[in-house]
């Protein structure tokens, strides 16, 4: 009868890493989602990137998904827009909002904006305005509008005198005059054959990436089919572009990517390694040993951060690498040897020196964290976990299969790898090296920086094509630059002052020529305090509606009668508006509500007001954006022009950072591991050898470096 063994202390290590490593992978990938957001992948201490941070986190109508309409001769139909929007707008599964014209060509939003408009104003104007309406006081007015109308002068003001004789939409009016024609948003570019409709998904809070990826193919397939329909539309051809169409191009890259390159990499690691070794059952280990890396490396990461950034994954692959050059190392540690080894002794020979090097090359990634770029960070860190990883299995699981391949190899007198140049020869090829290196530069100089900050941008993308066709479109209004004005949301008292301080500062920068003109308007921003003193006035308001019609009917068309009937219908409304559901906004999904998102946000804590700035030529926005404040209470540019002008300089002063202390760990790890200053002095050599000749090939064949 046998005996019991008490299983090994090296059977039980493997029990438990295996363990782990079910654990981590199950989880892991449990909880695995792609961070695909831009923004994120920034410094967060840079000033140009606060704003355009809360373009995107605070304005919903610019996350939606923009739908480009162009037709390729002529002047384009206004119901091709008007038909697809209508149509989109039906599947309320699918869309929450959709729009396909300023919110000022429709009447109905014009009125419901003038109802709020004036309920956020100022009390003292509020009651002014109602006191225009008092009786013999509006008879007053109309009469005055009769006569305007009569003179047969031609205007603007004439014009809206006929559409709104009692002056309701004066707040709207001054509004819409400070802002310039930009209010509301362009959608008809000026040659007319180009339009835009924009989309707000049903549920984009809710929606994973995969989810956009869904309804933005939903969206094309039904808008694309609705132009097949129409035959008469042959000749429009649709885009999209704006957040989902991003993240979806985004998103899908790196799944499709990190798969193929996964794949790529593990057949090619294959493949050499039996040109090489000829042994198929080492390589097929290795391969799954690979993908078992590659799982632990990417669940582990997703498991510590919860999400996953393109470089993050993107760079993954180096793992491959590196570990395969731990199994070879098992595998061909000392060809000399003239016995075998059992996996025991080969693991105590060269376990160490394989952990060191899983050390030193750790370290180094670790010593990416220092980096101000969080996409960087998690790289770093990333390659860290890997090449742990990696050591480990290696040395653990591959050692075996190792050691029977090395007997086996031995036995059949396979052809060795050559032997290692000696001394004199690799310095002389070294030398050979640096020369050819150093000419390289004397005539083509040093590798350059390519100026221009991509973020994401893929070699072939429909989302950014369409976004280049609307810039080209619309290269009228290049010359305003948006910005953002925060300020906490609590602080209301203190709105005020930073709102002078920063109209007082753009007016500096006007006067002293750095920019041409600004757009600073808190009409349709929502004010708690002055709607809670504003509504309690609505009875008196609305006590006038019969009156004033009355009067109106009198002289008036069915035009500005309508219109006028309009407004006090939304004063009838919010005059039910009870105290606890301050601040009223406009119903959502409507024309006024969409201008109003367009314009301010309150929400997240955070008071934002919407803002233009026109640089002049000599100060232009991308070299002389404006700045006030901090990251509490700050205005500031949202646009990508001064950020990537910000971020060159912040890579390129990352890297200065950078580069010592990485130097210093590089240099302690070694000397922890060599503890001998030549081999510390050789091993750095080969490093800046290594670097001399890759800026070489950057240089000679005119391949630009992303700072």
């Amino acid at each position: 009868m046998k005996s019991w063994r008490s299983p090994s202390i090296l059977f039980l290590l493997k029990i438990t890493i295996a363990i782990l490593a079910f654990v981590v992978i199950f989880f892991g990938l449990r909880k695995i989602s792609f961070n695909v957001e831009v923004l994120s992948q920034l410094p967060p201490h840079l000033k140009d990137a606060q704003g355009l941070a809360r373009l995107h986190k605070n304005f919903g109508v610019q996350q939606g998904l923009i739908i480009t309409v162009k037709k390729r001769h002529g002047e384009l139909e206004e119901e091709v827009p008007r038909g697809l929007a209508e149509f989109l707008q039906s599947r309320q599964d699918l869309t929450a909002s959709v729009t396909w014209r300023n919110s000022l060509e429709d009447p109905e939003a014009i009125a419901e904006l003038v109802a709020h408009s004036w309920i956020n104003s100022n009390p003292a104007k509020f009651d002014a305005f109602i006191e225009t309406l008092e009786p013999g006081n509006s008879e007053e007015k109309i009469a005055t509008a009769l006569e305007d109308l009569a003179s047969g002068m031609l205007g603007e003001e004439t014009f809206l005198t006929g559409y709104d004789p009692l002056g309701l939409g004066q707040r709207l009016t001054e509004a819409a005059g400070e802002t310039g024609d930009g209010f509301g948003g362009d959608f008809a570019a000026p040659e007319g054959n180009f339009r835009l409709i924009k989309v707000q998904p049903a549920h984009a809070e809710l929606m994973s990436y995969k989810q956009t990826i869904e309804w933005l193919d939903t969206m094309k397939r039904l808008s694309q089919n609705w132009l097949e329909q129409n035959t008469f539309f042959k000749d429009y051809r649709l885009g999209y572009t704006g957040e989902p169409a991003f993240v979806a191009e985004i998103s899908q890259s790196m799944e499709r990517d990190m798969t193929l390159s996964s794949i790529f990499t593990g057949v090619l690691v294959g493949a050499l390694f039996w040109l090489f070794f000829r042994r198929l059952r080492p390589m097929l280990l290795l391969v799954a040993l690979l993908a078992l890396v590659l799982l632990l490396t990417i669940s582990t990461g997703a498991f510590l951060s919860g999400s996953l950034t393109i470089m993050g994954v993107g760079f993954v692959a180096i793992v491959i690498g590196l570990t395969i050059d731990y199994g070879a190392v098992l595998l061909e540690g000392n060809p000399e040897l003239d016995r075998s080894e059992s996996p025991a002794e080969i693991r105590k020979r060269l376990g160490p020196p394989i952990l060191w090097a899983a050390f030193t090359t750790a370290v180094v990634f670790l010593s990416l964290r220092l980096s101000n770029f969080p996409g960087i960070v998690q790289f770093g860190t990333m390659v860290a976990i890997g090449v742990t990883f990696g050591s480990l299995i290696m040395i653990l699981l591959f050692a075996p299969v190792a050691a029977k391949a090395s007997a086996r190899k031995r036995i059949n007198d396979s052809i060795p790898f050559p032997p290692p140049l000696r001394e004199k020869r690799a310095v002389v090829l070294a030398l050979a090296i640096f020369i050819a290196a150093s000419g390289i530069f004397l005539v083509r100089g040093l590798p350059s920086f390519d100026p221009v900050f991509r973020p994401f941008q893929l070699k072939k993308s429909g989302a950014v094509d369409a976004m280049r066709g609307l810039q080209s479109a619309f290269e009228g209004g290049g010359k305003w630059s948006t910005y953002i004005l925060w300020h906490p949301s609590e602080d209301r008292a203190g709105f005020p002052t930073h709102l002078e301080k920063t109209r007082s500062l753009l007016q500096e920068k006007q006067e002293a020529g750095e920019i041409d003109a600004f757009q600073l308007v808190d009409t349709f921003l929502p004010d708690v305090t002055n709607q809670e003193i504003n509504l309690a006035k609505l009875d008196r308001l609305v006590g006038f509606r019969d009156r004033l019609a009355g009067e109106l009917n009198e002289s008036f068309a069915e035009e500005p009668i309508r219109f006028f009937q309009m407004c006090f219908d939304h004063w009838e409304t919010l005059r039910n508006t009870d105290q606890g559901d301050l601040p009223v906004l406009p119903e959502a999904g409507g024309g006024a509500r969409n201008l109003v998102d367009q314009t301010s946000s309150l929400q997240n804590g955070e008071i934002n007001l919407m803002a233009r700035v026109q640089h002049t030529e000599q100060f232009p926005s991308k070299t002389h954006p404006v700045h006030l404040g901090n990251a509490t209470s700050g205005f500031g540019p949202a646009s990508w022009g001064p950020l990537s002008e910000a971020l060159q300089n912040e890579a390129k002063s990352d890297l200065r950072r950078m580069t010592i202390p990485v130097l210093i760990v590089l240099a302690a790890a070694l000397l922890l591991i060599f503890r001998n200053v030549r081999d510390i002095l050789l091993c750095l050599s080969s490093l800046i050898l290594g670097f001399t000749l890759l800026a070489g090939i950057l240089s000679l064949f005119s391949i630009h470096v992303n700072a």
